[in-house]
């Protein structure tokens, strides 16, 4: 059965966030932290998607799997980025001024966007597959 301590998180994030590696680079995200936000991503893949079911039948590639939480992480790093601070005499605001591809957008949530969903679930959409869709033939049949 798939499980979240199947992956090395650290690894995975040192991976998929070297195209924000400074984002990570001054150590201010502890170890525990990102393995918990990790962690907390694949629960809510695994709740949400059929992405525990295609690990264990072999049908998703894991490294697809770190991809996509490791994105929701991204997100909520990068959202952390873009805040400001002020006591009254001073204002500071950090920011990320690189617009943003769609589904890399900053978040103070994580969350699965539509392509990470159709990577998880391995559909090229949200609506299924066409086994899934209801033929209406339940009051014939009497279903």
């Amino acid at each position: 059965m798939a499980s979240v301590d199947d992956f090395d998180w650290v690894e995975a994030m040192k991976l998929n966030a070297l195209p924000y590696r400074d984002l990570l680079s001054d150590d201010r995200y502890p170890r525990a932290w990102i393995e918990n936000t990790c962690r907390q991503a694949a629960f809510k893949c695994f709740g949400e998607t059929n992405a525990a079911k295609r690990l264990d039948a072999g049908t998703l590639d894991p490294s697809t799997f770190e991809y996509v939480c490791c994105s929701m992480v991204l997100r909520l790093i990068r959202y952390r980025m873009v805040q400001s601070e002020s006591n009254g005499s001073y204002d500071y605001t950090l920011k990320d001024d690189q617009s943003n591809p769609p589904g890399y957008d900053a978040s103070p949530n994580l969350y699965i966007s539509s392509s990470e969903r159709s990577l998880l679930n391995g559909s090229p959409s949200n609506r299924g597959h066409a086994g899934s869709i209801r033929m209406g033939l339940g009051r014939v049949y009497g279903m």
